[in-house]
C-alpha cells in the first residue's frame, strides 16, 4: 500500500460534510475529535477524510495550518489500519478529524492520538453493524 494522500481521499463535498455532522457518529480522544459516517463512496479508496482546527482556539492561520499539516501527515502514515478493516466491506467511511485542544501538540502526540482514534473508529464501526 502506498502511503500517499490523494485528491480522491480528501473529503470536499459540502453535502457529505453536512451529513456527517447531522447524522454521523462521534468519538473524542483529547485533543482530537473524529466525526464519521458510513457512506457509499465510489472509487478505489474506501475512506475520505477532512481536517479542521477550531478557529476560536487558534486565531492565527499559520498555527491552524501547522496543526492540519501534522494531522494530515499522521493520518497519511497510519491510514492502512483503517483500510485493512474496510477492505472486505462494501461500505466506505467519510470522516472529519477536528483538533479541539487549546495547546499546540507535537507531531508525535498527534500521531498517537490519530492511531488511537482510528483503532477506536474500527471498534465503533463494528458496534454500528
Amino acid at each position: 500500500m502506498k502511503f500517499s494522500f490523494r485528491k480522491e481521499e480528501r473529503l470536499k463535498s459540502n453535502l457529505l460534510i453536512q451529513k456527517i455532522f447531522t447524522e454521523g457518529h462521534s468519538l473524542f480522544l483529547p485533543p482530537i475529535r473524529v466525526v464519521w459516517s458510513e457512506t457509499e463512496i465510489k472509487g478505489k479508496y474506501p475512506a475520505q477524510a477532512g481536517f479542521s482546527v477550531i478557529t476560536r482556539n487558534f486565531r492565527k492561520a499559520y498555527l491552524r495550518n501547522l496543526l492540519k499539516r501534522r494531522m494530515r501527515e499522521a493520518y497519511r502514515k497510519n491510514k492502512s489500519i483503517l483500510y485493512q478493516y474496510l477492505a472486505g466491506k462494501d461500505k466506505g467511511i467519510a470522516m472529519m478529524i477536528l483538533y479541539i485542544g487549546k495547546e499546540i501538540c507535537s507531531f508525535e502526540e498527534i500521531e498517537l492520538k490519530i492511531i488511537s482514534s482510528l483503532q477506536r473508529l474500527i471498534k465503533d464501526c463494528e458496534k454500528v453493524h
